[in-house]
């Protein structure tokens, strides 16, 4: 049975995917300052603190990359 780990980094995946999907559909260049974007635009867009704190943490993987 998976935990709460496994499954926080599967819906961090999945916010990374929608973000990606997001990106295309919309005609944007993929690159990851524009997911990182997206990301925040979705957190931001949110009233719901799971899907904040999801986005938050998806755009802070991808933002530990740029270092």
């Amino acid at each position: 049975m998976p935990n709460n780990n496994s499954d926080r980094n599967g819906l961090i995946g999945c916010a990374i995917g929608t973000a990606v999907i997001s990106l295309l559909a919309n005609g944007h260049t993929l690159s990851k300052e524009n997911i990182i974007y997206e990301l925040e635009r979705l957190k931001g867009a949110s009233s719901d603190l799971q899907v904040k704190s999801i986005s938050k943490a998806a755009a802070d993987i991808l933002r530990k990359g740029e270092q």
